[in-house]
Parts: C-alpha cells; structure tokens; sequence
C-alpha cells in the first residue's frame, strides 16, 4: 500500500522576535486510503497523531536536558511527556 502514498514531514524553526525559536510539525499522508474505507482512514489518522506526540515528546525530553527549564517547571514537563505517552498508547 505504501507504493501509492506520499508521505511529507516538515519541521518549521521560526524566530519569534526574542531569543526563543518556535518549532512546529507537520506530518501529512496522502493517496489511495481515502478510498479505501472507514478502518484504513482511522488507522491513517492513528498514525499521525502519534508522530505529532512523538515528536513533541521528543521536543520536550531535548528542552529538559538542555536545562531549558528550572526544577519546577521540569517536573510539570515530565508530568506533561508522561500524559502525552499515556494518551497515544490509548489511541487504536
């Protein structure tokens, strides 16, 4: 199935005026699933929606050890990448 399908990932780095950059995702899948019926449909969107947290979480894990985030804030984000993980193992 994957000889009829495009798949494009794009990261985008934007300065927002200050130091910080902003860094954001897309992941688009195109082709013949559209055709194919409900269950390839959901399995497409499954699909993405997991690379989009993976790659938040890995955002995230690459910010705490750059020390980005005082102790506080580290323990919210750990809270944060736990719920994220928690939520895409119960997507299917």
């Amino acid at each position: 199935m994957a000889n009829n399908q495009l798949f494009s990932k794009t990261i985008w780095f934007k300065d927002n005026g200050s130091n910080l950059v902003h860094i954001k995702f897309h992941d688009f899948v195109k082709g013949d699933t559209s055709i194919m019926g409900f269950f390839e449909r959901h399995i497409l969107s499954v699909y993405i929606k997991r690379q989009v947290i993976a790659f938040n979480v890995q955002v995230l894990k690459a910010k705490l050890r750059l020390n980005l985030y005082n102790e506080k804030s580290a323990n919210a984000v750990n809270r944060k990448i736990t719920r994220m993980l928690e939520y895409s193992k119960q997507l299917y």
